[in-house]
């Protein structure tokens, strides 16, 4: 059983928008993401549901959980397709010569292919864990 730290409902409050239709994928597999960013940090659980007792704990996960979700949302991006799962905007298009160009510049394709790879955080989810003290490098005794 894998552990999910946000829902559908916790995503829509954090972008203020309506929650997408692949929320639980998106959060599942962002819930997947933070729990190996913080598996060394100590803190603790729910011996039931794994889950963080704390509350400033449960806020932090909770918002990094988002903070990923949303952004794949945003990027319509589908972590669990891997770099194929980069949407490619089409900027122009021609008729008869049968022209296409992407919209993708090279630091915005390499952005949205790390976003998609589905296997890093983005920036703005370990700076939520950091502020929060969850990205612990500290050997515990």
């Amino acid at each position: 059983m894998s552990t999910i730290y946000a829902d559908a409902v916790d995503l829509a409050a954090y972008t203020g928008e309506t929650a997408p239709t692949n929320a639980v994928v998106l959060l599942r597999r962002a819930s997947s993401l933070v729990t190996q960013a913080i598996r060394a940090t100590l803190y603790d659980v729910d011996a039931a549901t794994g889950l963080p007792t704390d509350v400033d704990v449960i806020a932090t996960v909770k918002e990094a959980t988002c903070a990923q979700a949303s952004a794949w949302a945003a990027n319509n991006v589908n972590p669990l397709a891997g770099r194929a799962g980069v949407a490619k905007d089409i900027a122009s298009k021609s008729g008869g010569g049968v022209t296409v160009q992407y919209a993708s510049y090279a630091d915005d394709a390499k952005a949205r292919s790390d976003l998609a790879s589905g296997d890093v955080l983005i920036a703005e989810a370990l700076r939520v864990l950091d502020a929060g003290g969850m990205l612990s490098t500290r050997v515990q005794g």
